[in-house]
């Protein structure tokens, strides 16, 4: 069982950026954009992709071309822009854009240049975060957030699993002549990055040289110095990860979920054979009279209760571990023997109440493992890296 969460696929992991979020792309589509006065209009073709899973399985793996269906001769995508004369639209370029797939947006001048931003599937990261085209569809150059902002600046730049969130919404000058960039201030790691709070900062280029104008001026100086201490706050944050990983893992004294959460994937990390490119599925159950218990009784029954087509993981936990050995024999008296074959079934337990958990578990057909919450897990020996890289 793999989850399809692209969080599972580009990390296996929680990243040390807590504002760090999953996020789902659509799988690409073909766009067009229109100058201001109408006059001109970008059409983007994406490459062809078999899915956005397909896609992030491909970039995980390392494989040229990711996602791209079988015999598919396309290795970009492809633009073409139209020039407006009279109720006529006449083609005046039609090439391979620098983007491998697509980029997300595009702005066209009254003159007939144009600019994307970014690439589907992974905003902000890249040497074509940014590029511009003059009139005739030539490259005029291509930019990554490195030649547009100081590492450390980028460093702080709120991010989802797939994306750097860095830009608004930027536009063209009246005379076309320019792109303004408008650049997000990082903000505190533990807001979300989606926030309408967010704050900007302009970066002028000129669309017929590729030459940059640096922000300068008092909010540029306000910018840098929030994203200093954001840069601090977050490498904190990295060194607290990496001793986390590199110590003991107890189980936590606490009756809060997430705490529990984060010791079963780190478990799962440390001791499931599947954890170099898996994902467990993983539920909490709080202690009863807690709100959420209803909703998250119902995530134990659904995780014990649906198919599974794969082999897989499912990480069961309570700080109330007599109370989960009673919900899963509950759950699992009324289901076909052998419906989870294929599972390995970890689950919290303090040693008194491993058989009880083991005869709940055993008509299932899956693998029990059970979590000694009385003992440590020792650390797994793996590189350090830093927030945006994965396990």
């Amino acid at each position: 069982m793999r989850t399809i969460w692209f969080a599972a696929l580009l990390t296996g992991s929680l990243l040390v950026q807590s504002a760090a979020l999953a996020d789902e792309w659509l799988s690409p589509k073909q766009e067009t954009y229109y100058s201001a006065n109408k006059q001109w209009r970008l059409s983007v073709i994406p490459r062809a992709i078999e899915s956005p899973l397909a896609y992030y399985e491909d970039k995980v793996a390392g494989r040229a071309d990711a996602g791209a269906p079988p015999q598919d001769p396309e290795r970009s995508a492809r633009g073409f822009m139209e020039h407006l004369s009279g109720q006529t639209w006449n083609l005046v370029w039609n090439k391979a854009l620098v983007n491998e797939t697509s980029p997300v947006t595009a702005l066209v001048s009254n003159q007939g240049a144009t600019a994307t931003f970014d690439n589907w599937g992974s905003m902000g990261s890249g040497n074509d975060v940014v590029v511009i085209y003059d009139a005739h569809g030539r490259k005029v150059r291509s930019f990554a957030l490195s030649d547009l902002l100081p590492k450390p600046y980028i460093h702080a730049l709120p991010r989802s699993v797939s994306s750097i969130w860095w830009s608004g919404d930027h536009r063209l000058s009246s005379d076309g002549k320019h792109l303004i960039l408008r650049v997000v201030v990082p903000q505190d790691p533990n807001i979300d990055p989606n926030s309408e709070t967010r704050n900007y900062i302009n970066i002028s280029v000129d669309m017929a040289t590729g030459k940059v104008t640096p922000p300068q001026g008092a909010d540029w100086d306000r910018a840098q110095k929030q994203a200093a201490r954001v840069d601090e706050k977050l490498r904190a944050q990295q060194a607290e990860e990496i001793a986390f990983r590199n110590s003991p893992l107890r189980a936590p004294d606490t009756s809060k979920v997430t705490p529990w959460y984060r010791y079963m994937v780190e478990a799962f990390f440390r001791l499931d054979p599947d954890r170099d490119d898996g994902y467990p599925a993983t539920t909490v159950l709080p202690r009863r009279g807690d709100p959420d218990y209803p909703r998250l009784l119902g995530y134990v029954k659904d995780a014990l209760t649906n198919p599974i087509d794969d082999t897989g993981a499912i990480m069961l936990g309570s700080p109330d571990q007599a109370n989960l050995v009673h919900v899963i024999s509950d759950i699992t008296s009324t289901i076909s023997p052998g419906h989870l074959l294929k599972a390995r079934i970890y689950v919290t337990i303090r040693p008194a109440l491993q058989q009880a958990a083991a005869k709940a578990i055993a008509s299932t057909g899956a693998t029990f493992i059970p979590l000694d919450v009385t003992k440590a897990i020792p650390p797994r020996r793996r590189p350090q890296q830093s927030h945006t890289d994965s396990r």
